[in-house]
Formats: C-alpha cells, structure tokens, sequence
C-alpha cells in the first residue's frame, strides 16, 4: 500500500494544532479556575467582615477536585503557582476562624 506523504504530514500537522488548541483551552479553564479561587476567598472575607457564613469557597470547593483529577490540570495548576492560591484558601479568616473545607 502506498501511501501519499503530504497526506501524512496534513495529519501530522492536524494532530499537532488539535494537541496545542487543547492545552491553550486547558490552560485558559485553569486560568478562569484560579481568578474563580481569588473571588471566592475574597467573598469570604468580605462576608466574615459583614458577619454572614463565609460558604464561597467551600462551594467552589467540589467544582476544583474534580478539576485537578485530570492531569492536564494538576501539570498547569502547579504551573500556575496553584499552590499560592491554595495557601490562601487554607489561611486562617480574620476572625481566626478556619475556612469550611
């Protein structure tokens, strides 16, 4: 069987823009992830500040496991400085109360 080399490369070249346009949109879910992070932490505090539960986080909380199940994601979320987020997350609140995870 003989086959077309420019054939080969066409699908080469394919499968290479197929790899690159899912790492762009995986990287794109883990940047939107970790603004995510930053908005609910900072719920939290402003909700503590008022007096109200501090629930932002720990209801994002399910929706991050899942994610860094994938390792894609735990690959970009180590590349990202993931775990300086997490430290935040992880601090005790003004009030020296722990966050609910």
């Amino acid at each position: 069987m003989i086959t077309d080399p420019s054939f080969a490369r066409e699908e080469s070249k394919r499968r290479t823009d197929d790899r690159k346009k899912q790492a762009f949109v995986a990287s794109e879910e883990m940047k939107a992830m970790l603004v995510q992070m930053v908005e609910a932490n900072e719920a939290d505090r402003r909700a503590i500040n008022e007096g109200s539960n501090a629930m932002h986080r720990f209801i994002l909380l399910p929706e991050l496991n899942e994610m860094l199940r994938k390792k894609v994601f735990q690959t970009l979320f180590l590349e990202m400085q993931g775990c300086s987020f997490l430290e935040t997350w992880l601090e005790p609140n003004h009030d020296d109360s722990f966050p609910p995870l």
